[in-house]
């Protein structure tokens, strides 16, 4: 990554106005109190300090009607065993003037497994906060080992509704936060890679075989990325910067994935208050699913609807038409790149207070612009064995306000092969054997 950095002054200044707004949760919580089951433009105007920005804009013009419910009929939170191992990493962990994670003892970065939060107990006082909460939500992630799913990111134009889509199978593999028993040496990951993905174009045919391979590192080096394009028959590495770029011309881009999916050390955190929110499930009630004898968590997803596939639909073609709104007590954290030549300025993300999930984030241009924000719903469901999908999401939406325009990125039950979609994939199942130039090519034929 180049190491310029610019000027993040003007950016983390709020007005005094919403900042009383953010920590004066007693008026979102008397709102969502008196919610009413449903809110449109013809209400909304009660109800904006419970939503983002974004959304409230967008409901205010008829864009999105919010089907909405005053709690879950479950505790959205993480399993016992994953707390409890989170609970041993209090004191052994800290971030440095870098923005890196470090071992407290040895003042380095850790090269080795670590399973739960590193962060457990944190003091809003703390100047490097919403550094460690970041943390968290990686550590949140990298729990699931390693998974399986098939992706469908589709395009949607405001008149046309859905226009283009791409199928992905993909894979990753997550080489710490894994539980015990589940560990990689140093000698299997000599390279210290913190995870490794693989992401293979499925339909439509002509993007069929343009794969990519891609490693993130637990030090200071740029993710790297590799493309393999059938056309030319070759294999070339790109620059991590461009993973602020468009996802094959889409709304989206690569770090946008799981709402953040870069480095924490390539961005500057700020936490900017906290408050009640409307926050997107695709289900109030349980959701149960299956596992096998190994542990493998099979993806059983509730369907969720997008404007355009409704011909009775009004709104927006990317409105979310069966998505439950839920009142949840949130943070409000800005970040901003600490490279010029990233494609992207500020972003404001709305963290779950109990998991550090993002529900929603709204991104600014290089000049300061509003310009894209993004959704994510979530749901719980359950193995028999007590395993959950907690922090995964169902459905992402980027919605990009001057082109009025859309891209989601979802996962479904019916995948294009049929192959079940999977999580917490042990070694036996899910090993760095795949992970090469070699089998990216291999799978292109």
């Amino acid at each position: 990554m180049r190491k310029k950095t610019i000027n993040a002054s003007k950016y983390f200044i709020l007005p005094l106005f919403l900042a009383f707004i953010m920590f004066l949760g007693g008026v979102s919580m008397s709102a969502a109190e008196e919610l009413a089951k449903v809110i449109d433009k013809s209400n909304c105007t009660q109800y904006k300090d419970l939503l983002v920005p974004a959304l409230y804009r967008a409901v205010e013009r008829g864009d999105f009607v919010l089907n909405t419910a005053p709690k879950l009929n479950y505790e959205y939170k993480y399993d016992k065993k994953f707390l409890e191992a989170s609970e041993k990493n209090a004191g052994k962990f800290e971030v440095d003037a870098t923005g890196h994670l470090i071992d407290k003892k040895t003042g380095k970065i850790p090269f080795y497994n670590i399973y739960g939060r590193p962060f457990p107990h944190l003091d809003p006082k703390d100047p490097k906060y919403a550094d460690k909460i970041m943390y968290n939500f990686q550590w949140n992630k990298y729990r699931i080992l390693g998974e399986h799913y098939q992706n469908k990111v589709t395009w949607i134009d405001n008149k046309k509704g859905e226009h283009r889509y791409i199928w992905t199978n993909s894979y990753e593999l997550m080489m710490t936060g894994r539980p015990p028993g589940q560990e990689f040496s140093e000698k299997d990951n000599p390279n210290h890679y913190i995870k490794m993905s693989i992401g293979m174009n499925m339909e439509p045919f002509d993007m069929f075989g343009t794969n990519q391979l891609i490693f993130d590192y637990m030090d200071d080096g740029d993710v790297t990325t590799f493309a393999y394009v059938p056309s030319i028959r070759r294999v070339r590495q790109s620059s991590g910067v461009v993973r602020s770029d468009p996802y094959f011309g889409s709304d989206a881009w690569q770090d946008l994935g799981f709402m953040w999916d870069g480095k924490n050390t390539w961005m500057n955190w700020k936490v900017v208050g906290e408050k009640t929110m409307l926050c997107p499930f695709s289900q109030v009630d349980l959701r149960h699913t299956t596992e096998d004898p190994d542990g493998t968590y099979h993806f059983n997803y509730a369907p969720i609807k997008i404007g355009f596939q409704d011909p009775n639909w009004k709104g927006a073609k990317w409105a979310l038409l069966n998505v439950v709104w839920v009142p949840r007590r949130v943070i409000v954290m800005e970040q901003l790149p600490k490279d010029p030549y990233y494609a992207w300025g500020l972003h404001i993300n709305y963290m779950d207070k109990e998991t550090d999930v993002i529900f929603m984030k709204e991104i600014h241009d290089k000049t300061g612009a509003f310009r894209t924000w993004s959704i994510a719903v979530y749901t719980k469901t359950v193995t028999p064995s007590g395993r959950d999908n907690v922090g995964m999401r169902d459905i992402q939406m980027t919605i990009d306000e001057k082109a009025r325009h859309a891209t989601s990125g979802w996962v479904q039950n019916d995948t294009v092969n049929k192959e079940k979609s999977s999580m917490f994939m042990p070694k036996s199942r899910l090993s760095p054997d795949i992970f090469t130039k070699e089998y990216i090519m291999r799978m292109s034929k």
